[in-house]
C-alpha cells in the first residue's frame, strides 16, 4: 500500500467520525459538550496508561523481526487481560477525584469505564498488530467499523434525543463494534498459540517504558483537566469540539506512520530521510492551509455547524491549530526514533516532553487560565518539535555506526 493510499483511508475515516462530531457538539452544546469530556477523561487516561504503550512495542517487535507475530500476538491476548483489571481500577480512583462532576456523573463515568477500558485497549491492539504483519487493509476496516458504530448511535440519538448518556454509550458501541471485525480478521491469520508467560524476562519490555508514557499520557491531556478543573465546562467543551480542526493534521501522520511501519526499512538511512522529508512537507503545507481556513472563516464555520454557545470560543482556534501542527510533526519524528530502534533516546525525549508540558500547562493555567492554557500548550508542542528534530538527528549518528547499516547496504 502507498503512502498516498493510507492518507485516503485516513481520510475516510475522518469523514465519517466528522459528521458525528459535528451532531454531537451541535446538539449537546459546549456546556454539556465539556461534562462528556470530564467523564470521558479518567477512563481514557487510564486505559491508556497501563497499555504502556504496547501498542507501539509490538509494532516495533513485529517490524524489526525481533519476536514471531504469533508469540507477540499470544503475549499481546495475556498483557490486554491483566491491562483491564488494572486500568479498571485506577480509573475509577481517578473518576473519584473528579470535583467538577456531581456524583450521579461519577457513577456514570464508572460504568462506561467498565466496557470502555478493556474494549479500547483490545481494540487497539488488534489494529495496530494487523498493519504491523502488513494487512492493511483489515486495520483500515477495523477502524472505519468504529466511527460507523459510532455516527449510528448518535444519528439515532439525535432523533431520539440527544443526551451525555447516549453519548457516553456511542463510545462503548464504537469498540464494540471494532472489536469483533477485528478478531475476525485476526482469526482469518489462523496464529498459533505460543506458550508464553505473563510474568518472565519479557515484561520488562512492558513495564520498562511505563513511567515516560505515563507522563506523556497525563500530559497530552493535562489541557482538558486543568480546563475542566480551573476554568468550566463550557470553555472545555469548546476547546474539545474545536480539536476537529486537527483531523487534516492527524490525517496526515497516521497514514504516513500505517503504511510506513510495514513499507520503509528503518535501518537505511537513505529511506527514513526521505519519509521524513516527505512529512514534513505535507504538514508544512496542510497546517498552513488550515491555519489560512481558520482565520478567514473560523468564527463563520463555529457560528453555523456548531450553534452559538461556540461561538464566544473562536479565539482559541488559531492556537489549536498551531499547536496541533507541531505537535503531530513531533509525533511523526519520535515515531521514526522509536521504529529506528532507538528505544532508549525515545523514552528519554518521551519524559522529558511529559514534565515540560505538564509544567507549562500548570503555569499557564494559574496565570492566565484558559489563554495561559492555549499558549502553554502551543509554547510546549514548538519545544518538543525542536527535541525530537534534533532526537532524529542523533538518531541517524547512532545508526550510521551500527552494523545494521553495513548489513542494509549489502542488501
Amino acid at each position: 500500500m502507498r503512502f498516498s493510499s493510507g492518507i485516503l483511508f485516513e481520510a475516510l475515516i475522518i469523514l465519517i467520525a466528522l459528521p458525528a462530531s459535528i451532531l454531537l457538539n451541535r446538539h449537546l452544546g459546549a456546556e454539556a459538550r465539556g461534562i462528556l469530556a470530564a467523564m470521558l477523561l479518567m477512563p481514557c487516561i487510564a486505559g491508556t496508561v497501563v497499555s504502556s504503550q504496547w501498542d507501539r512495542t509490538l509494532r516495533a517487535q513485529i517490524t524489526s523481526k525481533v519476536n514471531s507475530p504469533a508469540e507477540v500476538w499470544t503475549r499481546t491476548k495475556k498483557y490486554t487481560w491483566l491491562m483491564s483489571v488494572v486500568g479498571l481500577a485506577l480509573s475509577f480512583v481517578l473518576i473519584g477525584t473528579q470535583w467538577q462532576l456531581t456524583i450521579e456523573q461519577r457513577f456514570q463515568a464508572m460504568l462506561a469505564a467498565l466496557f470502555l477500558v478493556p474494549l479500547s485497549l483490545a481494540g487497539l491492539f488488534m489494529t495496530t498488530f494487523l498493519a504491523a504483519i502488513n494487512d492493511l487493509n483489515a486495520s483500515y476496516t477495523v477502524r472505519v467499523v468504529g466511527p460507523v458504530v459510532f455516527l449510528l448511535v448518535i444519528l439515532l440519538g439525535v432523533w431520539q434525543g440527544l443526551s451525555v448518556p447516549v453519548a457516553l454509550s456511542a463510545n462503548v458501541l464504537l469498540w464494540v463494534g471494532a472489536c469483533l471485525v477485528g478478531w475476525f480478521f485476526l482469526r482469518s491469520h489462523h496464529l498459533t498459540s505460543v506458550s508464553v508467560r505473563v510474568f518472565d524476562a519479557n515484561i520488562k519490555t512492558l513495564l520498562s517504558p511505563l513511567p515516560p508514557f505515563a507522563l506523556e499520557v497525563m500530559s497530552l491531556q493535562a489541557d482538558v483537566w486543568f480546563l475542566s478543573a480551573f476554568v468550566g465546562n463550557v470553555v472545555t467543551g469548546a476547546y474539545v469540539a474545536f480539536r476537529v480542526f486537527e483531523f487534516p493534521l492527524k490525517v496526515i501522520v497516521f497514514g504516513m506512520i500505517n503504511v510506513g511501519s510495514g513499507r520503509v526499512r528503518w535501518t537505511n538511512i537513505a529511506m527514513v530521510q526521505d519519509f521524513v522529508r516527505k512529512g514534513s512537507l505535507t504538514m508544512a503545507l496542510v497546517g498552513g492551509a488550515v491555519m489560512a481556513g481558520t482565520l478567514l472563516f473560523g468564527r463563520f464555520l463555529v457560528v453555523t455547524v456548531l450553534g452559538e454557545s461556540f461561538g464566544d470560543q473562536v479565539w482559541m482556534l488559531p492556537y489549536i491549530v498551531a499547536a496541533g501542527a507541531l505537535a503531530n510533526t513531533a509525533f511523526l519524528f519520535l515515531t521514526v526514533i522509536q521504529l529506528q530502534g532507538q528505544q532508549a533516546l525515545y523514552l528519554k525525549i518521551q519524559s522529558a516532553d511529559g514534565v515540560l508540558r505538564i509544567v507549562l500547562i500548570g503555569i499557564g493555567c494559574l496565570i492566565g487560565g484558559a489563554h495561559g492554557v492555549l499558549i502553554a500548550i502551543c509554547a510546549a508542542s514548538f519545544i518538543k518539535l525542536a527535541i525530537c528534530g534534533l532526537g532524529l538527528v542523533l538518531s541517524r549518528s547512532a545508526l550510521q555506526s551500527s552494523p545494521q547499516l553495513e548489513a542494509e547496504i549489502t542488501r
